[in-house]
């Protein structure tokens, strides 16, 4: 969020001095030459914002999607006496200052989602954050969950990844506790 605030700011800024120089320069050919320079220096924050946004619409459709798959895994679960895991991956935020040239997680990603099975979920939620669903996961596994996540992300792409886990219904039986628990452990 904090770049997306630096760079509305950068965005401001040079709109706001190419305004000032079209006005005290206008008709002039360095007013000119400084109108047109400005204006091919703001084209970069406005397609960071236009990005920006984009990806705040796709993860708040991903956090949707795994909201309602862990209501439905909690009722399931809660049902069938088994335990869920809930895994909340972070990696280094992203400087705005990299764009467009940001370090891919996705190999990270494709990794994780060969390694699991295929009815867990696995979703980007954030610019630098995963959450990873594992329902009916035994004891054995929720010991192992958390090492296994945290070197698989290391040792694909040499990260330095934080994992928070929590499991149902030892760490909460909501999904927003559970969700809060991971964010909390997650250091």
């Amino acid at each position: 969020m904090r770049g997306i605030t630096l760079m509305a700011g950068l965005l401001v800024l040079t709109v706001g001095v190419a305004l000032v120089a079209a006005v005290k320069l206008g008709g002039t050919v360095l007013g000119g030459v400084l109108v047109v320079g400005l204006g091919l220096v703001a084209v970069w924050p406005t397609l960071f914002l236009f990005w920006a946004l984009i990806q705040i619409v796709v993860f708040a459709r991903a956090s949707n999607r795994i909201a309602q798959r862990l209501v439905q895994e909690v009722d399931r679960c809660g049902r069938a006496g088994e335990k869920i895991v809930l895994a909340l991956l972070r990696f280094p935020p992203m400087s705005p200052l990299e764009f467009p040239f940001f370090a891919s997680h996705r190999g990270v990603l494709d990794d994780l989602r060969k390694r699991f099975r295929t009815y867990d979920l696995i979703e980007r939620t954030g610019f630098s954050s995963y959450v990873v669903l594992l329902p009916g996961t035994d004891e054995i596994g929720v010991a192992t969950v958390r090492e296994r996540l945290t070197r698989l992300a290391r040792r694909g792409m040499h990260w330095r990844v934080h994992a928070g886990v929590s499991v149902h219904p030892e760490d909460g039986l909501t999904p927003g506790i559970l969700l809060d628990h991971a964010d909390r452990h997650c250091a």
